[in-house]
């Protein structure tokens, strides 16, 4: 919350109607941010939670968030649909720190050899997930030259994600 108000006094700072009235909006933004109908479920993603589950799949959300997101995705029916919600509030690090991911694998007593972790970012997810040992899959659902390390898989949908893990097993 702190860094939001921050980023947020800096964006409003060169307008002085804006700045004046900064933390009533901020306070507004912050309220339709931390609710479930503000967001839309990833398409294609209910559909393939619901498969791995029932083939007896791990599944987790690891997220630099705070503690709101559980609530967010019990709106949508991930909750139900996944073993483990973990957020950075929670575990006090952020990824790409190590400990976000072996917090996550601990709680699912999982090793890390045996763990795909699906994330749209290169620093946060791929890296962080390198170097907690895990394997990573990058979703780059839009385009750019950027480019992940050698043998992580990128995928363009998570629909794409289920050819990545037949190779997996």
């Amino acid at each position: 919350r702190e860094a939001w108000h921050r980023f947020t006094h800096r964006v409003a700072e060169p307008f002085g109607r804006l700045r004046s009235s900064h933390e009533a909006w901020l306070a507004r933004l912050v309220e339709y941010f931390d609710r479930g109908s503000s967001w839309k479920k990833l398409e294609g993603a209910e559909d393939l939670l619901t498969s791995l589950k029932s083939e007896g799949y791990r599944l987790a959300v690891v997220s630099n968030w705070h503690g709101i997101l559980e609530e967010i995705l019990r709106y949508h029916g991930v909750t139900e649909q996944v073993d483990l919600v973990l957020t950075s509030s929670q575990v006090g690090r952020k990824k790409p720190h190590p400990l976000m991911f072996r917090s996550a694998l601990e709680r699912l007593e999982v090793a890390e050899s045996a763990t795909i972790h699906v994330g749209d970012s290169l620093e946060e997810d791929v890296v962080g997930a390198l170097e907690a040992g895990l394997r990573p899959v990058y979703l780059q659902r839009e385009e750019s030259c950027l480019e992940t390390a050698p043998k992580v898989p990128v995928i363009r949908s998570i629909e794409e994600l289920r050819g990545v893990l037949g190779n997996s097993r």
